[in-house]
Formats: C-alpha cells, structure tokens, sequence
C-alpha cells in the first residue's frame, strides 16, 4: 500500500467514486466523498489494503490552458 495523506484521494480497488481521505490510523482508512446527487456522504472507514490512490486527471499543458484562454481551442 502506497503512503496516504489526509486529503489525498482514493477508490476502492473494487472501484466506485472517488473519496477524500479524512482520517488514517495504521489499519484503516476514512473517506468521505460526494454521491451522484453532489450530496456529501458520512466518514466511512475502509480496511486500508482495500484501497488505492486514485488517478490523478491529466492537468492540462500550458499550451492547452493558453489555447483555451485566448479561444484557438
């Protein structure tokens, strides 16, 4: 298992949303996410080897955020 934060961001590795890590303890780990309605769930604790780090969405390049400020998109 890869080094947690508070704050990072996880799946389940059976998949499912994104959550935010908000609580560590050596075994486990507690998330809290936003459901399909954009409702904030309760803290849930998971087993921490039940878990991985979610992937990261790809930033754009400067030239892409360029691009799309000045409209040659």
């Amino acid at each position: 298992m890869a080094l947690l934060n508070l704050g990072d961001t996880v799946q389940l590795k059976s998949g499912g949303p994104v959550m935010t890590v908000v609580k560590l303890t050596l075994k486990q780990v507690t998330c809290t996410w936003f459901d399909e309605h954009n409702v904030l769930q309760a803290p849930t604790t998971f087993p921490r080897d039940a878990v991985k780090a979610a992937a990261s969405p790809e930033s754009p390049t400067d030239e892409a955020r360029e691009n799309e400020k000045f409209g040659y998109a």
